[in-house]
């Protein structure tokens, strides 16, 4: 019993190893045969074999030619490169350089099997050599074929016999791409930005060498790219042109192409902006410095700032052109006369941007600031693209001169038969007990006395201090000397002057708007001294005609003023 148990197992053992040996030739046989042979001679005979139907050549001329249904166990690739080019520039090659008769196939096959085995183991003479020498010996004319031929040498069953050569050219795939913005909304309908031009450099070589460079890819106006044919395998794009106001990137892509497949890349730029921090600068136009004079500030001044997407020609206002802003804003400057792009620094209008993207901006005064007249020029500033960085520097902030308001006090001083009187003393105070002194001086020969270069939406006191020669101080009926309360006013955003005087509203203003007059007429009464001879009869009736003369002259001269609107006090 024992013994049948022992045979049984050694049948089953003997009957494994059967079918492990036979699942291994199995294995060898599925790598192919022979499926063709054609004797082909030229001096010396050379077989046209063909591999599971794809044409092949020997390789191992010093051994015997395999027959019709020879089995192939393995079928390998082959990296050998002279071997190669041998098939690629040879006979039934892709680029054959020898032709289609029997000579150019024997020197393929003597080639194929000098690359195999060497030269001197193939045995074929000098002139048999001659291709594979070519081949050798000018790598310039016989460049290594693309990657996608493959080059294999088919295993025969026997060491005795030739392994066989043969190629097979893999198929090609596909890639092709698109390109978007990162912030679309920002330029939606802007004309400094397009997609259009961009360009895509892609290369076999992460080395990106530009030698290694197989094609470019570029986009249309809708960011979509041509389409590349590509040999399989792994590839690298880097953009080289960014289209118009977008940064270039510097990212590289890795992708890889799959025979009869297409393979989609996604690209995106950031389009390109300004940081402005500086909107504008104002300056005393006297001093050029951003210092205002006297009483007057540089703080409050406003200005519109309109955003328009596109540029049109410099120093226009794209108003002109018909353009509406895409933006409006009122900023105001501040102590300093500046204003920065900046929500402390914004009155009133739209959202800001956190960058200015690429467009015309549009800048007007529309308040000035106390003390000064309002400018009115339109400034117009263009950012455009510039280099290849995402933040650009081609806004250029305006100097806006603001130009100083003068204010100069003219006092006319006459007595009251309107004789021009020299040597009237008139002091200006700062203050109502007319202790702080600001100005004092006398009139001249023709009754002028000018106080230059006051301070708007200051009081002033104004009293006079010495009577001319013959003449006596105007004072109150309380016997108090007369002071005139003298304040002026302006309105930046209208550019209007308005002086008082006492309370009252003063209407002679002369002079220019940065350059105003406030002109004063002040009569003071003659005081005589009569001689003591005459009849006080006669005194008396000379003084009253006198005094009837003297006021009719002051009532007419009065009246006359008064037409053209002068005040006289």
């Amino acid at each position: 019993m024992n013994n049948d148990k022992k045979i049984l197992s050694r049948l089953l053992l003997t009957i494994a190893f059967l079918l492990t040996v036979s699942n291994a030739i199995g294995a060898q046989a599925s790598a192919g045969s022979v499926t063709g042979y054609q004797k082909i001679t030229w001096g010396i005979s050379t077989g046209r074999y063909y591999v599971n139907g794809i044409h092949a050549f020997c390789a191992q001329y010093n051994k015997s030619w395999p027959t019709v249904g020879t089995a192939v166990n393995e079928i390998v690739p082959c990296t050998n490169e002279v071997l190669r080019k041998a098939l690629y520039y040879g006979y039934n090659g892709p680029k054959n350089t020898l032709g289609t008769d029997e000579k150019s196939h024997v020197l393929t096959a003597i080639a194929v099997s000098d690359a195999n085995i060497g030269e001197p183991e193939t045995g074929a003479s000098a002139k048999y050599d001659a291709f594979y020498w070519e081949l050798v010996n000018n790598p310039s004319k016989y460049p290594s074929p693309p990657s996608n031929f493959k080059a294999y040498l088919a295993i025969t069953a026997s060491d005795a016999m030739q392994n066989l050569a043969f190629y097979e050219m893999e198929k090609n795939g596909y890639v092709t791409g698109i390109k978007y913005s990162s912030n679309l909304q920002l330029h939606s309908g802007n004309s400094c930005y397009s997609l259009e031009g961009a360009e895509y450099g892609i290369y076999s070589s992460s080395s990106l060498d530009e030698s290694t460079r197989v094609g470019v890819l570029a986009t249309n106006a809708n960011g979509e790219m041509n389409t590349l044919e590509l040999e399989a395998g792994t590839y690298y794009a880097r953009e080289n042109v960014s289209p118009m106001g977008f940064a270039k990137s510097n990212e590289v892509t890795q992708f890889t192409i799959t025979a009869e497949k297409t393979t989609t890349l996604t690209f995106t730029d950031d389009p390109q902006t300004n940081p402005i921090d500086i909107l504008v600068r104002k300056i005393d136009a006297d001093t050029n410095r951003n210092e205002p004079q006297g009483s007057a500030k540089l703080d409050g001044a406003h200005f519109r700032v309109q955003y328009y997407a596109g540029i049109w020609h410099k120093d226009e206002d794209p108003a002109s052109l018909g353009q509406t802003p895409t933006r409006t804003w009122v900023f105001q400057t501040d102590e300093n006369g500046i204003v920065r792009y900046h929500k402390a620094y914004l009155v009133t209008g739209s959202e800001l941007y956190e960058s200015m993207p690429l467009g015309t901006l549009v800048i007007q005064e529309i308040k000035a600031s106390e003390g000064y007249l309002r400018n009115d020029t339109v400034y117009v500033r263009q950012i455009t693209s510039s280099g290849e960085e995402m933040h650009v520097a081609t806004y250029e902030a305006p100097t806006v001169a603001q130009t100083y308001i003068k204010l100069n006090l003219v006092i006319s001083k006459s007595d009251n038969y309107g004789q021009k009187l020299k040597g009237a003393e008139f002091t200006l105070y700062e203050d109502e007990e007319c202790l702080r002194e600001v100005k004092s001086g006398t009139t001249d020969k023709n009754g002028i006395l000018q106080f230059s270069g006051l301070a708007l939406e200051k009081m002033y006191y104004l009293k006079e201090t010495k009577a001319p020669a013959g003449y006596k101080l105007k004072v109150r009926e309380d016997g108090d000397a007369v002071i005139y309360n003298i304040f002026t006013t302006s309105a930046p955003e209208s550019n209007e002057f308005t002086c008082y005087v006492n309370g009252n509203k003063y209407e002679n203003i002369s002079g220019t708007d940065d350059n105003r007059e406030v002109n004063i007429d002040i009569v003071n009464d003659v005081e005589f001294v009569l001689p003591k001879t005459g009849s006080n009869t006669t005194i008396l009736m000379s003084m009253a005609g006198m005094a009837l003369c003297g006021m009719s002259l002051y009532l007419h001269k009065k009246e006359k003023k008064q037409e053209k609107g002068e005040h006289v006090l």
